[in-house]
């Protein structure tokens, strides 16, 4: 009897954002997703570009999201989805500068969740994210530094950039500002910590009115990225880093 449980269907429907996407062979992919209930997981999935297939392979671009089911049996190392329907994206496919944000922001989320537990308010807070992105019709450069800023309150060590008094050294290791200067390396001098309460201060409602150089965008895109790779185990090098800094430079 548990040998025929082992081996029944057990659909599994939620919300679901696009991570990740591999060429397994000719006929399949693999396809990574954050989803609502379980975290991230992988499917295999039939590449199929007809638009009256059931689950189209076009659907998977980065930062779409879905609403899916899938067979959840225990035996099967990769799922498989069973029925998908997207939530189609407005803008975020056709303009360059998005489509960049929308890469490097599904890679950092590879990364970062990779090896995290499953986190509605996380998954919420991402998916309402996505939306506003894509219905932001200007002043977005400074998106992906917001995002970022307050992803890291959903793990737990989210900065402590409250505006600290002059020429005080910000530690990378603590997430605060300190007037003595850390024994470890892992600090910003008081010349490039100065920019940090300024990020304290955006939000998506506001960030348009930080007029910020592309210098000083890129410092603190470093910040975040060097912040996180001390805070997230084995955190891999994103390829997709330099192209937004290029960008939005």
């Amino acid at each position: 009897q548990s040998g025929s449980l082992n081996n029944l269907t057990l659909p599994s429907s939620m919300h679901a954002i696009v991570l990740n996407t591999i060429k397994y062979s000719d006929k399949d992919l693999i396809v990574e997703l954050l989803t609502e209930k379980d975290g991230c997981l992988s499917f295999m999935q039939r590449i199929n570009t007809s638009k009256r297939a059931k689950i189209r392979t076009a659907w998977f671009q980065p930062l779409t999201r879905l609403d899916v089911d899938y067979d959840d049996r225990p035996t099967h190392k990769l799922k498989r989805l069973t029925a998908a329907q997207p939530l189609p994206l407005l803008t975020i496919p056709y303009e360059p500068a998005k489509t960049t944000m929308a890469l490097f922001l599904a890679e950092f989320l590879r990364v970062t969740m990779r090896s995290e537990p499953a986190s509605p308010l996380l998954f919420e807070y991402v998916w309402n994210s996505i939306e506003w992105l894509d219905t932001c019709r200007e002043s977005f450069a400074n998106f992906h530094l917001v995002f970022l800023l307050h992803l890291a309150r959903f793990f737990g060590f989210e900065p402590n950039l409250e505006a600290p008094s002059p020429n005080c050294y910000f530690d990378l290791e603590s997430g605060t500002f300190t007037t003595v200067r850390p024994l470890h390396p892992n600090v910003l001098l008081p010349e490039e910590a100065q920019l940090l309460p300024t990020l304290m201060r955006m939000n998506l409602a506001t960030m348009h009115l930080f007029k910020l150089s592309g210098e000083q965008r890129s410092q603190l895109l470093r910040f975040m990225n060097n912040y996180y790779k001390l805070h997230i185990p084995n955190f891999a090098e994103l390829k997709s880093l330099k192209v937004l800094q290029e960008v939005f430079a």
